[in-house]
């Protein structure tokens, strides 16, 4: 008797079970009745069994029809999904091939959305913890900076060092601009001078010049588009700048002004000012106080003075000479307000309360002496340069600087470079009624100038938490970013003002 096994569930199988019809021979594969029914294999011819060869040692489990006919081939249970497994990958090759030989497109950079700021639930202005009032800690006592004038930068360096540069002339930063020429456009408004390239002045190329044989231009409102009936109203805090350039000589020049009032119906004059010949200067004069309806005559221009021509002119020694201007402006600076102070961070007298800097004195501020400078800050990776202002750093310690009312506006006077990117310039006020630092970011900070910063308290809010009528405040920190960068933070001191 001979031995066989299903080729699909290697059920044992004999001769005899093939000649009842218990198993099917296909060719050389044997499968019992249950398989065979199962992989669609029908048989309608007399199956034989295909005699163990004599030699062989071991039975043979594989089996032969004998009527020599053609028969049907069996298809093996794996087959199918061994072909459709090899087209698959075949199309997989292709289409790798394919994507790379294609070229690929220019990359674009997405724009990059801002760095949601972390929340702040502890006492943390960012990565270097703020002092808590309940156990203030010891703080490493910055390195003192002198006060001696520095040296003046390598031709090659003219940018001063963050640390030990001057400290640059602060500018008016309450005026407000009334009017301005634009010589790069056109000479609208110029009644009197000639319209001239000159490229002597960083990215400027037009200038007015006195005309040849004369020796002043004339500024008017009947020569402006639209026209108006005067050039400004209102004499109080108001001056006039320009940009001037008179030719080079030896013998002293002189700048002469003079406007025409419209009510007064008269010329009103200004003392001629001696200034420097062969290059560019800049002057400023005050309408109300510097003009006189005769020389040394000491009448003041009145308040509601309407001014509608403006002549300046240059006078030489001894010879004639010309003149160019350019950067015409009126300007108006705003009237002072009557303001309570709740808080001064004053600097004349000290540094109490201030802390993550050095106190420092130049003569270069209008009107201050005294400012504090920040120190590079390496910890922080967030800032390059933070200032503190803390209740906790004063002497005596005190338990809060101020509490907020619907009227406290926080008043600083910066000077900053470099400070780039979101958030590159802001304030922390850490509120103790809600424990938590609130944050207010300066989107567009004013870079390498003085600027005078006005925030409104009760307008602070970050993410969901807001300063309120009541709060009691008691640390406040500035801070620059980003970290590393060569920069400057500077402070001419800090106010707590209830306004009107």
């Amino acid at each position: 008797m001979q031995i066989f096994f299903c080729e699909k569930c290697s059920r044992r199988l004999s001769d005899a079970d093939i000649e009842n019809g218990s198993a099917i021979a296909v060719k050389d594969l044997v499968y019992c009745r249950a398989c065979a029914k199962a992989l669609g294999i029908t048989i309608t011819w007399r199956t034989e069994i295909v005699e163990k060869s004599k030699t062989e040692k071991h039975p043979t489990k594989r089996a032969q029809p004998s009527d020599g006919q053609p028969q049907p081939r069996a298809v093996h249970p794996y087959l199918v999904p061994a072909v459709i497994g090899g087209v698959a990958f075949v199309l997989l090759i292709v289409l790798v091939i394919f994507s790379f030989s294609k070229p690929s497109p220019q990359a674009v950079n997405p724009p990059v959305p801002p760095v949601r700021e972390k929340s702040i639930n502890e006492k943390v202005p960012l990565e270097n913890p703020m002092l808590p009032p309940e156990t203030p800690a010891p703080k490493e006592s910055p390195k003192p900076v002198t006060a001696e004038t520095p040296k003046a930068p390598a031709a090659d360096t003219p940018k001063p060092s963050a640390i030990s540069g001057p400290i640059p002339a602060a500018g008016n930063t309450m005026e407000e601009t009334l009017l301005s020429s634009d010589l790069e456009k056109d000479k609208l408004g110029w009644q009197v001078g000639t319209r001239v390239e000159d490229s002597s002045q960083p990215g400027l190329k037009w200038v007015i010049e006195t005309p040849a044989g004369g020796n002043r231009v004339i500024f008017a409102a009947s020569d402006l588009r639209p026209r108006r009936d005067s050039i400004f109203d209102g004499a109080e805090n108001t001056f006039i700048n320009f940009d001037y350039f008179i030719s080079p000589g030896t013998e002293p020049a002189f700048l002469t002004y003079t406007v025409w009032e419209a009510k007064s119906a008269m010329n009103w004059y200004a003392n001629d000012v001696p200034v420097p010949r062969g290059k560019w200067g800049t002057h400023r004069i005050n309408v109300a106080k510097e003009f006189m309806p005769v020389a040394g005559h000491p009448i003041p221009m009145p308040k509601d003075a309407s001014i509608t021509e403006v002549k300046i002119g240059v006078k030489c020694t001894g010879q004639a000479c010309s003149m160019r201007l350019d950067n015409l402006h009126i300007t108006r600076t705003a009237p002072a307000k009557a303001e309570k102070v709740v808080l001064s961070g004053e600097l004349a007298t000290g540094a109490n309360g201030w802390a993550w800097g050095a106190r420092v004195s130049e003569d270069t501020l209008e009107g201050t002496k005294w400012v504090y400078r920040s120190v590079p800050e390496s910890k922080d990776k967030n800032f390059g340069r933070k200032i503190s202002f803390s209740s906790h750093d004063m002497k005596p310690p005190k338990e809060q600087l101020f509490h907020v009312t619907p009227n406290s506006v926080f008043v600083l006077e910066y000077y900053v470079t470099n400070a780039s990117g979101y958030e590159a310039f802001c304030l922390l006020f850490w509120d103790d009624a809600v424990k938590a630092n609130i944050r207010h970011t300066v989107e567009h900070p004013v870079l390498g100038k003085w600027t005078e910063l006005r925030v409104r308290l009760t307008d602070v809010v970050s993410y969901g938490k807001r300063i309120s009528d009541g709060d009691p405040i008691d640390h406040i920190v500035v801070c620059a970013g980003p970290s590393g960068d060569d920069m400057e933070l500077i402070v001419s001191g800090l106010r707590v003002i209830e306004e009107p």
